[in-house]
């Protein structure tokens, strides 16, 4: 049995005894959103700005990579910097 909602975001599969539930998310806003600041950012630093931003990423990402989070919580920089190498991290760099 599915159960599901529109549009479609949230989903739930009974299988058995089990529940599987499907989050989605829409990343076309998202990627959207980053590939216009690629276009327009003033890549240079000021007085003013210290840093730049690196990415955008969608909350449900840390949920599809897990490893992304260490155990006590804190980001794993080093596996979001490899990912952020990939086709699929590419689209959310800024």
């Amino acid at each position: 049995m599915l159960i599901s909602s529109k549009p479609q975001l949230i989903s739930t599969e009974l299988q058995g005894n089990n529940a599987i539930t499907h989050h989605i998310q829409d990343n076309k806003p998202i990627k959207k959103y980053c590939h216009e600041i690629r276009l327009g950012l003033d890549k240079s630093f000021s007085r003013n700005r210290f840093a730049m931003p690196v990415a955008s990423i969608p909350s449900l990402v840390f949920f599809k990579y897990k490893h992304f989070t260490n155990e006590d919580g804190s980001l794993n920089w080093k596996e979001i910097n490899r990912w952020l190498q990939t086709d699929e991290g590419r689209e959310y760099k800024i």
